[in-house]
């Protein structure tokens, strides 16, 4: 996991700059934005790590830990960004991803892939429902 978030950072930071040129407002994270998303994803490093010292069983640490909180952290990050933006249906998919993490975090080691795939499932269709919905709305009629 280590090496792939590694290669994952090279790959980002080498084609930001092509990948960015132009494009602005809205749509282009700031700097701050993009320091807020990475301590989440740090953090979950520094909770497995903490677990690990406490003593906490090897099973609960490398199977739940890295499913569920990157969900929790990374939704509840990806929520607050676009709160402030004002940007809201971003924002109730970050919390849906966040409530999904929670859900599976609480059904425990056998159950939480399940619970995370079907919540991800329903939170992406909800996601593209609501697209839809206001695509549809905003057609002129005659």
């Amino acid at each position: 996991m280590v090496v792939f978030v590694i290669a994952n950072f090279v790959a980002t930071v080498g084609v930001r700059m092509r990948a960015t040129a132009g494009v602005s407002g809205k749509s282009r994270l700031r700097p701050a934005e993009i320091t807020v998303l990475a301590l989440a994803w740090i953090a979950v490093f520094l909770i497995i790590g903490g677990m690990s010292i406490a003593g906490v069983s090897g099973a609960a640490i490398y199977t739940l830990v890295p499913l569920t909180v990157p969900l929790i952290l990374g939704g509840l990050a990806w929520a607050a960004i676009n709160a402030a933006r004002k940007d809201w249906r971003p924002f109730g998919v970050g919390l849906g991803v966040a409530v999904v993490g929670a859900a599976g975090l609480l059904a425990g080691v056998v159950a939480a892939w399940a619970v995370d795939g079907v919540g991800l499932c329903v939170v992406l269709l909800g996601s593209a429902a609501a697209i839809v919905w206001r695509q549809r709305r905003s057609v002129v009629r005659p």
